[in-house]
């Protein structure tokens, strides 16, 4: 129980990572979680853009879980600070990506692509979407808050 009073934002962390690595295919489905075969295609038989940000929202959000667990059992000066901008790192990509700020693939070319879909009635837009812009900014804030503590920490 001591580990995790002096580690509140790591544990915070670590359920945060664990809520993005669920949001996709379990808790705010996006359109091939929702779609009755389980994998939605676009008219050229390839998964929807929504498809690769789920696997970039469940990769990023166990990355972000084992770091932050690794700062709660090794709760060191560097580990925090290495947690901390892991969550800075995860929450900025994970909406600059999706969102088409910053693209990545081409479904013309590469048949593949992250960011959500077109159509607003989509199931990516309608649910996931507004779940990620509540989730990311807690990540974002946690990821500062742990980082301003491990500089002022004096342990090592």
């Amino acid at each position: 129980m001591k580990k995790i009073k002096g580690n509140f934002i790591s544990v915070l962390l670590l359920i945060m990572g664990v809520i993005l690595a669920l949001t996709p295919w379990q808790l705010f489905k996006i359109c091939c979680a929702a779609s009755p075969t389980g994998i939605a295609n676009t008219p050229m038989g390839f998964p929807m853009k929504c498809y690769y940000s789920g696997k970039l929202f469940v990769a990023s959000g166990i990355i972000l879980a084992i770091f932050a667990l690794f700062s709660i059992l090794k709760n060191s000066k560097g580990i925090n600070i290495l947690t901390s901008m892991i969550a800075i790192i995860v929450a900025v990509s994970n909406y600059l990506l999706p969102m088409g700020i910053i693209k990545v693939g081409n479904m013309a070319v590469k048949h593949w692509q992250i960011g959500f879909c077109g159509m607003e009635k989509m199931s990516c837009i309608q649910n996931t979407k507004p779940a990620l812009m509540v989730i990311l900014p807690i990540i974002l804030i946690l990821g500062i808050f742990l980082l301003v503590k491990a500089f002022l920490s004096k342990t090592r």
